[in-house]
């Protein structure tokens, strides 16, 4: 269990363990809260027509980016706290890059460009344990594992986060929908907020689709 917070009708709730950096932990946490409070809006509800094993991985990938989206908004506000950037995460973060170099050797090649992507956004979150020294080689590291198709991906993809890193507005759709549209390919997907079903309060990646066509297509398999 971690540290970690939810944010609904302007009401927090942090969950805590102990951990050595009890001052960094909770604004970590503080600043999740602030930036939904501001408007961030969060997108973790998901619609893919797509084969049945691709699905829960494209969940993921949604899910991590709404973290991961989050963070690097965050950051700047964290180090302007004068706090240390190595204490953005957790108490195990000290091992992330380790894990990632061991999830990226079990990789195929040929895998899909979300399984990688999953291992990558943690070699390119801001702050943390592993510096730049680091960072680089292990980025090298990914581009030797995966095709050129995936490591193209990945690039823009990084370029896509570092855009919304820098830039002023809370309204994330297009940011996860570039992404998403750069994983899927031609699979046909649907995000939007927290809880929602209606299609029409979401963003299609590319072509649109009904809940008729997604009903038959899911039932099929």
């Amino acid at each position: 269990m971690l540290w970690g917070s939810s944010t609904a009708d302007g009401r927090t709730v942090i969950e805590f363990v102990p951990t050595k950096a009890p001052v960094e932990a909770l604004a970590h946490e503080l600043l999740h809260a602030d930036l939904k409070l501001k408007g961030y809006q969060q997108f973790t509800s998901l619609v893919a027509l797509a084969p049945k094993e691709r699905r829960q991985l494209y969940l993921t990938v949604l899910s991590m980016l709404d973290n991961e989206l989050q963070h690097h908004r965050m950051f700047r506000g964290f180090t302007a706290l004068g706090l240390s950037k190595k204490r953005f995460y957790n108490d195990t973060d000290k091992n992330t890059y380790r894990e990632v170099r061991r999830e990226v050797e079990e990789l195929q090649k040929g895998d899909h460009p979300a399984e990688f992507l999953l291992q990558f956004a943690s070699v390119i979150a801001p702050g943390g344990a592993g510096d730049e020294a680091q960072r680089q080689p292990l980025k090298n590291f990914v581009k030797t594992r995966c095709t050129p198709e995936t490591w193209r991906v990945l690039v823009e993809v990084e370029g896509l986060i570092e855009k919304w890193r820098l830039g002023t507005s809370l309204d994330v759709t297009a940011t996860v929908r570039d992404i998403l549209r750069l994983v899927a390919g031609e699979d046909r997907l649907w995000f939007g907020p927290t809880g929602c079903t209606d299609l029409a309060l979401g963003q299609f990646t590319d072509v649109e689709f009904t809940i008729e066509e997604a009903t038959t297509y899911l039932q099929g398999g």
